[in-house]
């Protein structure tokens, strides 16, 4: 994964994280229901709070299914991306790739995290954290164009102990990325959903997922061509997701599903020839009732 790809995949995913914090609270949603959500994980919590431009988290935790809480302070939106280190490299190893802007495959493996909820906003993502080093970094940028890692917005977590008994969330629904494609039930019922995301280990990218419930009358494909040119209001409101997974790697997220057209959609630009993964055919529509 290349930092300008990846910058440029997430200045796009800023303005439909903010849509769907817009979504969300208008539906009334609030901090203790995101709380009930991470109450019922049978994971770990931990929490970390999103500022410009630094994280407050902790500098160790332990191993195990893990629920990340992340809290945006702002001013700016923030999210929290989550890379394991491999073997032998660190922190400075991960920093220098992205500076040359050479790729991070055998530095770091990419496992996902809460997308941006916007400045005093919550959200959330559950992944297993095996011991070992590990990075937490913000890639939207400011206005200026800057990333947030670039100003800063980087730290590194180091998970110690014991291994944790192997534990799953339950998921209502499972989704599995390829090339290019999203593999999933053709049924979703309407209510909160906890939603597994694999990208499958024949995959050659790594793979997102974003969320979004369409307006009347709209496809998924108006909202890929809103993604490419941001103009006008967007063609639907977006429920979040999980960022880019590494091929083998699963997350997990919870949404909340009412009646109507979906969609899904993977936006990240391909490390081969820089197409978004969208163009590649990687979007779907399907009906919830």
């Amino acid at each position: 994964m290349h930092f300008h790809t990846r910058a440029a995949a997430l200045a796009v995913l800023l303005p439909l994280t903010l849509a769907a914090c817009q979504q969300e609270r208008a539906e009334g949603a609030d901090a203790d229901e995101t709380a009930e959500i991470v109450q019922h994980a049978p994971a770990n919590v931990v929490t970390v709070t999103g500022r410009d431009f630094e994280f407050d988290a902790p500098l160790e935790i332990a191993p195990g299914l893990t629920t990340f809480r992340f809290m945006d302070e702002g001013p700016e939106p923030h999210h929290l991306t989550v890379f394991r280190l491999t073997d032998g490299h660190t922190m400075d190893d991960f920093m220098e790739a992205l500076r040359d802007r050479r790729p991070l495959e055998g530095i770091a493996v990419a496992l996902g995290g809460p997308n941006a909820p916007g400045p005093g906003g919550e959200a959330n993502a559950t992944l297993q954290m095996e011991s070992g080093d590990y990075v937490l970094a913000c890639f939207i940028p400011s206005p200026d164009g800057v990333p947030h890692i670039a100003k800063g917005m980087v730290r590194p977590l180091a998970v110690r102990g014991d291994a944790a008994p192997a534990q799953e969330v339950a998921a209502d629904i499972d989704i599995t990325f390829l090339d290019y494609a999203f593999n999933m039930p053709e049924e979703v019922r309407a209510g909160r959903r906890t939603i597994r995301v694999h990208t499958h280990e024949s995959a050659t990218e790594a793979h997102e997922v974003l969320l979004v419930r369409l307006a009347q009358g709209k496809t998924v494909e108006e909202m890929n061509d809103w993604i490419h040119s941001l103009e006008g209001p967007p063609p639907g409101e977006f429920l979040g997701g999980v960022t880019a997974l590494d091929p083998g790697q699963s997350a997990t997220f919870t949404a909340n599903f009412l009646p109507g057209e979906y969609g899904l959609l993977c936006p990240i630009p391909s490390v081969k020839d820089g197409e978004p993964h969208t163009d590649k055919g990687m979007m779907r529509q399907f009906t919830v009732r």
